[in-house]
């Protein structure tokens, strides 16, 4: 195969959709792609690409299930349409004699020529694959997911006990409606106008367990599950503790946590 070079437009817009898709995990991306030192995570990395290690680059942007879904994105931003980016940069790579086949995901070049590539690191698939119906709660799970996908476990860990935080504070506050005397305090702290913090939810809740009825066996299978992930993320949230492999973080059945609370949240609003 003769020598190439991409274009330096395909790197303006690969930059672009970086920033928006990537923010400030960019060069855990980058790391997890290529065999680059950590000081060399950064953009000016991109001019600097082989060929094949620059199509590795782009082939993660054109798989990303966040770009693929934005497709039918009308959002305006700064002047582009989100939907136009995907399809603009195949565009832009067709005019560098480079197509890219959906079906195979691989490129060839428009003279019929495979493009061999060094594949990067397998990604992982997503850890939580729930749809709460919620905004905030859905959001949350992209990003415990994204951060699963790039091995970054300590942050899922920390992501996974905001879910579950906010998760049992819902559940507090419909089970026990702050007008009525005394609730209140279950869940929020008046004199300092926080919510109470992970350990004191879970030790309510588990007070209460029987004021659930129906519901609680589910309430004793989360509190079960949930006391040995709270005392790790509890360390990891207070000191520097680094959790480098996925078994670490699988064996806290954090999938499993997180659909027990949607479920008693889900009964406990559908009875009232």
């Amino acid at each position: 195969m003769r020598k190439m070079k991409l274009h330096p437009k395909i790197w303006t817009h690969v930059r672009k959709m970086y920033d928006h898709y990537y923010g400030s995990n960019f060069k855990d991306v980058l790391l997890s792609l290529l065999e680059i030192e950590e000081e060399d995570a950064n953009y000016s990395i991109f001019n600097k690409l082989s060929f094949e290690d620059g199509l590795v680059v782009i082939k993660d942007l054109l798989e990303n299930n966040e770009v693929k879904k934005d497709r039918t994105n009308n959002w305006n931003y700064f002047g582009d349409f989100i939907s136009e980016w995907r399809p603009q940069l195949i565009e832009y790579l067709r005019d560098n004699g480079i197509e890219y086949n959906e079906e195979t995901k691989n490129f060839i070049l428009t003279s019929g020529e495979p493009i061999p590539l060094i594949a990067p690191k397998t990604q992982l698939s997503n850890l939580v694959d729930i749809d709460f119906q919620d905004f905030f709660y859905n959001k949350l799970r992209d990003e415990i997911n994204t951060a699963y996908r790039m091995e970054l476990f300590t942050s899922v860990m920390l992501l996974s006990r905001k879910l579950f935080e906010n998760l049992l504070i819902e559940i507090l506050r419909f089970k026990y409606p702050p007008n009525q005397p005394g609730n209140l305090e279950i869940y929020y702290v008046t004199r300092d106008q926080k919510f109470q913090n992970f350990t004191v939810l879970l030790m309510n809740i588990e007070d209460k367990k029987d004021e659930f009825t129906v519901d609680k066996h589910i309430v004793s299978e989360i509190i079960s599950l949930i006391k040995p992930f709270r005392e790790r993320a509890n360390s990891n949230a207070h000191s520097i503790i680094i959790i480098s492999k996925e078994d670490d973080i699988l064996k806290y059945e954090i999938p499993h946590i997180s659909a027990l609370l949607l479920k008693l949240y889900s009964n406990i609003k559908n009875s009232l």
